[in-house]
């Protein structure tokens, strides 16, 4: 990926808190636990699920940037929605986390030198060795995928 590239890049992911309190505030609060689709999450279980997912976003990056090539590790979505009660939990409190910690992290990443960025990865137990550039590229989509979901369950 180019600098330039990159750059573009990391102003979407770091937009990504404001797109997300965006979409959220145009949602009806009664419609936040709603499940349009049987077996699927709500859009707050969704929330939540970005939300703690920022958290290991967080980790990942400070990871691969001070403790490079060494693994990280994933948690199971399911586990964590059933037993963290992300069907009772704040809807805004997990907006604001999740804001707060992916622009921490984008300002992080703006500080990184360029030769870090094809050089430094985490080992992912599913996906194998990411550099910083496969990871910036991999959550900005994984975090707009949600987003994108979120807005068709809203309509």
């Amino acid at each position: 990926m180019t600098t330039s590239e990159r750059q573009e890049k990391l102003k979407q992911f770091k937009n990504a808190g404001n797109v997300l309190q965006d979409v959220v505030k145009a949602i009806k609060e009664s419609d936040l636990n709603l499940h349009p689709i049987p077996g699927e999450w709500s859009i707050n279980e969704i929330i939540h699920h970005l939300s703690d997912a920022e958290a290991m976003i967080y980790l990942r990056f400070r990871k691969a940037i001070a403790e490079p090539s060494q693994p990280t590790f994933v948690f199971d979505d399911k586990e964590w929605s059933e037993d963290l009660h992300y069907d009772e939990r704040n809807t805004q409190d997990a907006v604001a986390v999740f804001k707060i910690l992916r622009t921490s992290t984008a300002n992080l990443l703006q500080l990184v030198p360029e030769d870090m960025w094809n050089f430094n990865t985490i080992i992912h137990p599913d996906m194998g060795a990411m550099t910083l550039d496969d990871m910036l590229v991999y959550y900005e989509n994984y975090t707009g995928n949600f987003i994108s979901k979120i807005k068709a369950m809203s309509k």
